[in-house]
């Protein structure tokens, strides 16, 4: 039922959503969207104050503003890609028509004085180069008594130990790494081991941790193996997620 009113609001999205074929990773609807719905739907009462730091296309937060969640989103929107074919001004039109607030500027966000009861920071700490100053910089944004639910590439997942295996990186792309400048990929990822330190560091609680899997391959044959196998790598994660190729945590503040 609840997926079904995901999808739904999907479709009425696809329309006036101004990136083609980013709703859709590789034909398939992207993961993460029923993941974060489901978490927050099954965690929380839905009628907290949310933030999307780190927001993107604002893909996640306009699905989550149709579905009546109470958010807003922030981005600092330096990557190049948004000074390409208008794609800035595309992003604050498609903003503006579904009644989303959104933030550009962290100066403008800092001026509202806003707190907020759930700060999302999905797939963002892996860009990060000096996560101590950002992650303090993000809980000034936090009530008291509230959550950071964040997600993160996992370091020693299952296609990475692979790709080790057979002399490969399990780092991001070092052709990515070499040429931009200035470089805005994924400077860490991260562990579970790693997430259990940066919880302990800035005195939240966990009050969630899982393995999941978030990605989908780009690569033929991996998508191929992804396809045939979803199933079997699911279960499996559930009994070792450090397997997963991404990891999920809900931090409270007390």
């Amino acid at each position: 039922m609840e997926k079904n009113k995901l999808l739904k609001v999907i479709n009425e999205i696809s329309p006036i959503f101004p990136f083609k074929n980013y709703l859709n990773d590789n034909g398939i609807i992207r993961p993460k969207y029923f993941y974060i719905y489901k978490l927050i739907k099954n965690k929380f009462s839905g009628s907290e104050t949310i933030l999307d730091f780190g927001s993107g296309l604002n893909d996640l937060s306009a699905i989550l503003k149709k579905l009546n969640f109470n958010i807003e989103a922030y981005d600092d929107c330096n990557d190049d890609w948004y000074k390409i074919d208008k794609n800035l001004e595309k992003l604050r039109t498609f903003s503006n028509q579904i009644n989303l607030k959104f933030y550009e500027n962290i100066q403008e966000l800092f001026k509202s004085k806003k707190k907020y009861e759930i700060i999302l920071l999905l797939d963002v700490l892996e860009h990060v180069p000096t996560p101590k100053k950002f992650i303090y910089d993000v809980i000034n944004f936090l009530e008291q008594n509230s959550y950071i639910i964040i997600t993160v590439p996992n370091s020693v997942s299952l296609r990475k130990r692979i790709s080790v295996f057979f002399g490969k990186t399990n780092y991001a792309s070092y052709s990515e790494y070499f040429e931009e400048e200035p470089f805005r990929g994924h400077w860490r990822e991260y562990s579970l081991d790693d997430i259990l330190y940066l919880a302990k560091k800035i005195n939240f609680e966990i009050k969630h941790l899982e393995g999941i899997n978030a990605i989908v391959p780009r690569n033929k044959f991996l998508f191929f193996i992804y396809i045939k196998f979803k199933f079997l790598y699911n279960y499996l994660i559930k009994i070792f997620p450090s397997l997963s190729d991404t990891i999920c945590v809900i931090l409270k503040k007390n």
